[in-house]
């Protein structure tokens, strides 16, 4: 019979992460009780069986959390494949729930004003996460990169690492909690929470501010306020960090009669 230290070692010689082993063993003895409670053998679930699992699992998480239990459970079927406990995997892809396309928008400015008061209020990481993307225009990725904070000039100055390990510097002008932010930094800590717990609190907050809104959505909202602030197209696709100056256009999303003019002199 299977068991869940040979699943482990199943997923050690994967070189799975420590942190996934962990989950993935939570998750996994999580969907063995929810088997036990529906009187299903793990062993002999049909794909009927897992699209029923499947909607009751849904029914009490996010898309994105019950899509990572459906990854931990396929890993474990291939696990009892490999073992030989199992014939054929029950799971596959068409058992994943589909997740509708990130809507591309910026925060209006009350919904700014909301979600700054909102974060202002939470742990030092998880306010500056957020607000160096709001106020920053950083991609969550870039965050733990940033190893030193300077202030000069009224200005908060810092390097990150950008896509495919480009560097580049960021300049802002008006952030709301520069004090907090440099002490973070001379304490020696840095902002290195896991993306995936960022996008997850951020979906939380989405849903208790009751307004649609993703860590993608504050480098979207960072460019729209550029924009608006008249700062020429050109520097705001430096500041980003984009090869191609049609990707930060992408970025703005402003007045059709105020955009036009914009992109006209964005030379400017």
């Amino acid at each position: 019979m299977f068991n869940l230290s040979e699943f482990e070692n199943f997923m050690e010689r994967k070189s799975y992460s420590f942190n996934t082993k962990k989950m993935y063993l939570l998750n996994v003895n999580n969907f063995l009780n929810l088997c036990l409670e529906k009187k299903l053998d793990v062993c002999k679930i049909t794909g009927p069986d897992m699209f029923r699992l499947v909607d009751y699992i849904a029914s009490n998480r996010t898309k994105q959390s019950a899509n990572a239990y459906l990854s931990a459970v396929a890993t474990f079927y291939n696990y009892l494949l490999s073992y030989g406990y199992i014939d054929i995997i029950p799971i596959s892809k068409g058992h994943y729930l589909k997740i509708e396309k990130e809507e591309k928008r910026a925060l209006s400015s009350e919904e700014q004003e909301i979600f700054k008061i909102y974060v202002l209020n939470s742990s030092d990481k998880l306010k500056h996460s957020f607000l160096l993307m709001l106020y920053g225009g950083l991609r969550v990725s870039e965050l733990s990169s940033i190893k030193k904070v300077n202030f000069k000039n009224d200005l908060l100055v810092f390097d990150v690492l950008g896509k495919r390990n480009k560097k580049r510097t960021v300049f802002i002008d008006d952030y709301p909690d520069t004090v907090s932010l440099l002490e973070l930094f001379d304490k020696g800590y840095y902002l290195d929470l896991k993306v995936s717990s960022l996008k997850n609190t951020i979906s939380n907050i989405s849903r208790k501010l009751g307004f649609p809104i993703t860590c993608h959505t504050l480098r979207h909202t960072y460019a729209t306020n550029k924009a608006s602030d008249s700062m020429p197209i050109s520097v705001l696709q430096t500041l980003m960090g984009h090869a191609n100056i049609s990707i930060t256009s992408q970025y703005v999303h402003i007045q059709d009669d105020t955009i036009l003019s914009y992109f006209a002199n964005k030379d400017r």
